[in-house]
């Protein structure tokens, strides 16, 4: 069975929209915001910590982080290495399954009751034993 793995959309989309921020929408913002409403993702940025460092320009949140069904956070530690857009970090919970607990057959022991009873005698359970 393959294991889901759950959505983790990020990226500089430059799509400006008043659901973060801007004071008005734009067409590639409200593409956007639709886009991620209809397949229910879910928007993790902090709206106080801006992703771009250049105070002079009014888009300061171009970079967006979108997940599903995940618990995940975000954080901008404002680390801007030259660019004018910061280091964001995402960290992502991951719940650990406990492992499986599975019987190992001792085929020598099989084989020593199976010459011992004959095969006909013996049970399942036997065999487990």
């Amino acid at each position: 069975m393959a294991s889901y793995n759950p959505p983790i959309v990020a990226g500089d989309f430059n799509a400006r929209s008043t659901e973060w921020v801007y004071l008005k929408s734009e067409g590639k913002g409200t593409k956007l915001v639709e886009s991620v409403n209809a397949v229910d993702l879910q928007l993790i940025i902090n709206l106080a910590l801006p992703s771009r460092s250049n105070p002079v320009q009014w888009d300061l949140m171009l970079d967006l982080t979108f997940t599903k069904n995940v618990r995940a956070s975000w954080d901008n530690p404002g680390e801007d290495l030259g660019s004018e857009h910061c280091v964001l970090e995402v960290t992502v919970e991951n719940e650990v399954k406990a492992p499986k607990k599975f019987k190992i057959t001792d085929w020598d022991h099989f084989r020593k009751i199976r010459e011992q009873k004959g095969s006909a005698e013996l049970s399942y359970e036997a065999l487990l034993n």
